[in-house]
């Protein structure tokens, strides 16, 4: 009677990977490989953010005023992502000591302020290159990235392509 699965949400490199298996339409005598190594990359993702997650309560939830505070956090981090505060200044401004945030902050949103605001950060790119149409310049200055070419990095480490081949991919599809 024990349960055997879990319910999860994807996160957006999940997606990536399931997009780039339904969209695979080239026959060639690598297709079942391509196919098996893209499964075994999803599946590596979901066990990786499930090892994550605790199983125990989490002391922050308990808090009501530290919860508070570590939301407030997150929606400074959401509304300042241009040009966020440092972490000093973050956990002033809601007045938390520095571990107190971080530590929070992990427990609660599963992935430290850097990386929540990188991975936020790249969604915005995303969204301001497909659905407002920007260039590559435009949105690594409304992202606060002191170059172009910066951005550009940023974005290939995360999605794996540049965002001038995720545009062309993303129209051809």
């Amino acid at each position: 009677n024990k349960k055997y699965y879990k319910e999860h949400a994807m996160d957006d490199t999940m997606l990536l990977v399931l997009n780039q298996i339904i969209k695979y339409n080239v026959d060639s005598s690598t297709k079942e490989l391509y196919l098996k190594g893209k499964v075994y990359q999803l599946f590596s993702l979901l066990f990786d953010s499930n090892s994550s997650q605790p199983n125990t309560t989490c002391p922050y939830m308990m808090n009501d005023n530290n919860l508070k505070k570590i939301n407030l956090a997150k929606e400074i981090i959401i509304n300042e992502y241009s040009s966020p505060p440092t972490l000093l200044e973050l956990s002033s401004r809601v007045d938390l000591s520095l571990r107190r945030l971080k530590e929070g902050f992990k427990e609660i949103y599963g992935k430290p302020v850097f990386q929540f605001l990188l991975e936020y950060k790249m969604a915005m790119a995303k969204r301001f290159l497909i659905e407002e149409d920007y260039n590559i310049n435009e949105v690594s200055i409304k992202l606060g990235y002191s170059t172009a070419s910066h951005f550009i990095s940023s974005f290939k480490k995360r999605y794996g392509v540049t965002p001038k081949v995720y545009v062309k991919n993303f129209y051809k599809n």
